[in-house]
């Protein structure tokens, strides 16, 4: 049954003016076993309750628990947009100590600890509070199997805001985020939900996805509704470079996460490593050696188009192999989209230069020949 959408937004003003116990500290995740940390929402009933200036709090109240991936309970994965904490933020209580979120994910919450579904499906997934944000070393650990995380959920929910405007502005951009790509696409059963139209439950699944289908995509780019449409078909490991190609347009806040998040769909032998504490570039790089291994055929043996000297180490690095001719179009085809992208241009040309020397070799054996 759907609860009663009027539920208090407490500001920050308000909320995290109470005395909680030492901000949260995460416990270590084991890597080496795929360990992941899953939020239990306890129900409104067991929440403390504060009073301030007349008015009365009952914040939600999880707990965090670390299970293996493989032999976790079943869970619902959140999809949603972060949203800005300088457009407000709100307090929970996690294990009794204090934790920030956002307004927007403290709403849902609130919501998904009255509703009954929270009783038959007790754990979730929220990027936000499950991965140690302050944790480069974490994050990149999360993110290798991100993927994982959202084909084994029970369910993908997706939350679009918590009032007409903000709901209005969540739909505009939650269908251009690139992180969606692969958290819709994974998913078992995806329901989508809004402060107006709240409801969690199995029988309500269908009713969602009819009720907002024209909307959702009328306002999915082009690549991304290509991408749900192909994912009907083929849910098969796709091309590094095909990926990066269609699905450019969607935004995220990270540059790095224009690869990182699509790393989910692509076959093994194109994965690109995640790490965090590596800048823009450096990643930048790692994705160019993949697709240098991928399509290079034969050994360059003169760098002397290489202008700037500072090139040249990248570029030995990359040619192992060199690409053919013919391969150089769809190389270019390929990299356009993102090479206004920062720092990303320098490492361009080198390519640019790397082509102007093959196609300098190939113009001499055609005289030869």
């Amino acid at each position: 049954m759907a609860v009663s959408t009027a539920i208090a937004s407490p500001s920050d003003s308000n909320l995290l003016r109470y005395k909680f116990t030492s901000p949260y500290k995460y416990s270590k995740l084991d890597q080496t076993n795929q360990h992941i940390r899953l939020l239990r929402v306890r129900p409104a009933a067991d929440a403390p309750s504060f009073r301030q200036l007349g008015q009365k709090w009952d914040l939600p109240n999880c707990n965090m628990e670390i299970f293996k991936l493989d032999q976790a309970p079943p869970y619902i994965a959140l999809s949603y947009v972060w949203g800005d904490k300088s457009s407000g933020t709100a307090g929970i209580l996690l294990d009794g100590q204090k934790f920030e979120i956002t307004t927007s994910l403290y709403i849902f919450l609130d919501l998904f600890r009255s509703d009954t579904f929270s009783q038959e499906v007790a754990y979730i997934w929220i990027d936000q509070i499950c991965i140690d944000q302050s944790d480069l070393d974490e994050r990149s650990y999360a993110v290798r199997f991100m993927s994982s995380v959202y084909s084994n959920a029970e369910y993908v929910v997706v939350w679009l805001g918590d009032d007409e405007e903000t709901e209005k502005a969540a739909k505009a951009f939650y269908f251009t985020r690139l992180w969606i790509i692969q958290e819709l696409l994974l998913a078992r059963t995806v329901i989508i939900n809004c402060r107006e139209t709240w409801g969690l439950h199995l029988s309500s699944v269908q009713f969602h996805v009819q009720k907002y289908q024209d909307k959702i995509y009328s306002r999915i780019r082009n690549p991304s509704l290509f991408l749900l449409w192909d994912s009907v078909y083929n849910r098969e490991g796709r091309h590094l470079a095909q990926c990066l190609q269609r699905y450019c347009q969607n935004d995220c806040q990270d540059p790095r996460d224009k690869v990182y998040a699509l790393l989910g769909l692509v076959k093994a032998e194109e994965q690109v490593p995640i790490d965090y504490s590596k800048s823009v570039s450096e990643v930048y790089i790692d994705t160019l050696q993949i697709l240098a291994r991928r399509w290079w055929l034969q050994t360059p043996t003169d760098f002397d188009n290489i202008g700037r000297p500072a090139f040249i180490g990248v570029a030995v690095s990359l040619a192992k192999e060199m690409f053919t001719y013919a391969s150089l179009p769809g190389l270019w085809a390929l990299l356009r989209p993102v090479r206004s992208l920062p720092g990303f241009k320098w490492y361009i040309k080198v390519f640019q230069h790397l082509s102007e020397h093959e196609q300098r070799d190939a113009r001499k054996s055609l005289k030869q020949s």
